[in-house]
C-alpha cells in the first residue's frame, strides 16, 4: 500500500515524477515479487493458488495510489504533507 502511496503523491506532484517513481519500484518489486512467489510454492501452494495470492497482495498498492488521489483531490491537503508523511 505505501507503494500506491508514493505513486500518488508522485502523479500529483508531476508526471514525469509519477513515471520515475514508478519504474522504480517496479524494478524492486518485481525480485520481491519473485521470491514471494517461490516461498509460497514451497510452503504447499499450487501455482494457480501461488498467483492468486501473489496477485491479491500485489492489489493493495493501487488501494494506496486510490486513497492519496481521493485524499488530495477530494479532501483537498497539501501534496507536500503528504509527501513527507511517506
Amino acid at each position: 500500500m505505501l507503494d500506491g502511496l508514493a505513486i500518488g503523491t508522485a502523479f500529483n506532484q508531476s508526471t514525469e515524477r509519477g513515471i520515475v517513481i514508478s519504474v522504480a519500484i517496479a524494478c524492486e518489486e518485481f525480485p520481491h515479487e519473485l521470491g514471494d512467489f517461490a516461498v509460497l510454492l514451497k510452503s504447499g501452494m499450487t501455482t494457480k493458488q501461488a498467483v492468486f495470492f501473489n496477485f491479491l497482495s500485489a492489489v493493495f498498492c493501487y488501494f494506496g495510489k486510490s486513497y492519496i488521489y481521493d485524499v488530495i483531490h477530494v479532501v483537498g491537503y497539501d501534496v507536500v504533507i503528504v509527501s513527507h508523511i511517506i
